[in-house]
């Protein structure tokens, strides 16, 4: 269990890097279960990982340079067409009640649906942009937190997510890159660079004059 009781702090903004202690699973069936996702679900098959972290590896598969000789799932379609669970426990200190709180990941190949404490938050396409999502109404300050992070690698998936069949190279599944949890005022500039608020934030002045000065 992490906690987000020891943050590193600047000001109004608390930053949590939660990398550390999750359970993974690898899930062949196509089909979302969502049950998975609930806080209580069995376990028992989980494997204890941190992140940054892919399934494509010799550790999950067996394979002896898994992905390269099995880059296309037109190959080897069972590591590919399935769902990875990442599974995280951790708590919040309830001296962070009253602020927004948010979930922001860096990197998740390719495409991911997020729940907390069982209920869903949102969901991601691509795996090259990073992207946060609000859990704040989700969390619980008495008990025991539960993130869970369902991933799909699927190459040729039915929304088109770049990238399809990658030719010479292979993309694999996973959360590749950080992970944070980030607690700000309930005025707060957004998470910068996610297809949301992409080009940044802005400051305009659309009114100056004598009498007044409106910014933006």
């Amino acid at each position: 269990m992490d906690s987000a009781a020891t943050p590193s702090e600047t000001g109004l903004r608390t930053v949590r890097n939660i990398n550390r202690d999750w359970l993974f699973v690898y899930d062949p069936a196509e089909q979302l279960d969502e049950r998975r996702a609930a806080p209580d679900h069995d376990q028992s098959g989980c494997r204890p990982i941190a992140l940054p972290h892919t399934w494509h590896t010799y550790e999950t598969t067996g394979a002896v340079h898994p992905f390269v000789r099995d880059h296309s799932e037109l190959a080897n379609p069972y590591w590919w067409r399935g769902w990875g669970w990442y599974r995280k426990r951790f708590s919040m200190d309830r001296r962070h009640a009253g602020r927004r709180i948010f979930l922001e990941c860096d990197g998740v190949q390719k495409y991911c649906r997020v729940f907390c404490n069982g209920m869903p938050v949102g969901e991601h396409a691509g795996g090259f942009a990073g992207f946060d999502l609000d859990v704040t109404d989700l969390l619980r300050f008495d008990a025991d937190n539960v993130l869970t992070i369902a991933v799909s690698a699927l190459q040729e998936d039915p929304r088109r997510i770049p990238p399809m069949i990658a030719g010479n190279w292979a993309a694999y599944g996973g959360i590749y890159r950080d992970v944070r949890l980030v607690i700000k005022h309930p005025v707060h500039i957004p998470f910068q660079g996610s297809c949301e608020h992409e080009g940044g934030t802005f400051i305009t002045t659309p009114i100056v004059n004598q009498q007044k000065a409106r910014v933006r």
